[in-house]
């Protein structure tokens, strides 16, 4: 596969790629391809890829315990978001 070095690469654009990535859960290189991939093909993810993202979130979160409601309000009580 091949690679790529960048170079000259504005500050604010490196820390907007690692703030995206840190909120994607991705690695820095991961998120700079889909950045890549989404200019190019327009600013829309493709569906199936936004389909298998959301199949891939739903079975991990089925697999955690579901909180009460006494979970919730003592969280929001807290400060919790």
């Amino acid at each position: 596969m091949p690679s790529l070095t960048i170079k000259r690469l504005p500050e604010g654009i490196y820390a907007s790629l690692k703030m995206a990535a840190e909120k994607n859960r991705r690695s820095l290189n991961s998120e700079v391809i889909v950045s890549l991939q989404r200019g190019l093909a327009g600013s829309r993810p493709p569906k199936d890829e936004v389909i298998d993202s959301l199949r891939q979130w739903h079975k991990k979160l089925a697999r955690l315990p579901r909180l009460t409601a006494a979970e919730v309000n003592r969280a929001r009580r807290e400060g919790r978001p």
